[in-house]
C-alpha cells in the first residue's frame, strides 16, 4: 500500500469517526441525560419525595344535606385505626380525608378509598400500590385520573386482588382510587416506590358517620 494510499485509508477513518461516531456518542450523552435529568435535578438540589399512602374503608355515608336533615345540630365521625406505621398513633396533622355522597351500596359491600399522597419536595416515581382482600371479591375499581394513574394487575369484579402504579407523583400531588368490595376485609396492603423503596407511612383505618342528635 502506497503512502498516497495509507493516507487516504486514515482520513476516511476519521471522517468515519467525525461524522458517524461522535454524533452518535453525543446522542448517547443527551438520551441519557434526558432520562437521567429528574434524578440528577433532584440530587443536585437535595430534593426529596415523601409519600403517604391513606386507605379507609366506609360502610355507609351521606350527603351534606342528608346529615342536616338527620342532625341539625352535628354529626359524629369515628376514626377505627387498622394499621398505622410504627410509632404512629395518630394521622399527620389530623388529615381526614372523608367523601361525603349518598350511599347507593348494599349493606354486605364496603367502600375503600386509597388515597396517594407526596409530601415532599421531589418527585416520587414508578409507585406500586399492591391490595389483596382474599377471600372478599371485588365488585368494582374507579380511577379518578386514569392519566396518572394506571390498574396494572388484578382489579377485575369478582376477583379479590388489585396492583396500581403511579408513574410520577409531584410534591402536594395526591391521586384518588375507590374500590368497592363484597365484605369488608383486607388482607394484605403494600406499597413501594423506585425512590423510596418500601413505603412506610401507610394508613389504613375505617371511618363511620353518625348523625348525632
Amino acid at each position: 500500500m502506497s503512502k498516497k494510499e495509507r493516507k487516504k485509508r486514515m482520513l476516511t477513518w476519521a471522517q468515519i469517526i467525525l461524522y458517524i461516531v461522535v454524533p452518535a456518542v453525543i446522542c448517547l450523552i443527551g438520551v441519557l441525560l434526558t432520562i437521567t435529568w429528574p434524578y440528577l435535578k433532584d440530587a443536585i438540589w437535595g430534593k426529596h419525595p415523601d409519600t403517604y399512602v391513606y386507605c379507609y374503608g366506609m360502610e355507609h355515608s351521606y350527603t351534606i344535606d342528608q346529615l342536616k336533615e338527620k342532625a341539625s345540630i352535628r354529626s359524629k365521625i369515628t376514626l377505627t385505626r387498622i394499621r398505622y406505621p410504627d410509632g404512629v398513633s395518630s394521622l399527620p396533622n389530623n388529615e381526614v380525608p372523608v367523601k361525603f355522597f349518598n350511599w347507593t351500596y348494599s349493606g354486605n359491600e364496603k367502600l375503600f378509598t386509597i388515597a396517594v399522597s407526596n409530601k415532599g419536595d421531589g418527585i416520587a416515581r414508578n409507585i406500586k400500590v399492591d391490595i389483596d382482600f382474599t377471600p372478599n371479591s371485588i365488585v368494582y375499581v374507579k380511577i379518578n385520573n386514569e392519566e396518572r394513574v394506571d390498574l396494572i394487575q388484578g382489579g377485575k369484579p369478582t376477583g379479590t386482588r388489585a396492583i396500581f402504579k403511579i408513574n410520577e407523583l409531584l410534591p402536594d400531588e395526591i391521586q384518588d382510587i375507590e374500590i368497592l368490595t363484597i365484605e369488608k376485609g383486607i388482607k394484605n396492603f403494600n406499597a413501594w416506590s423506585e425512590t423510596q423503596g418500601d413505603i412506610k407511612n401507610i394508613f389504613i383505618f375505617d371511618v363511620a358517620i353518625e348523625p348525632d342528635r
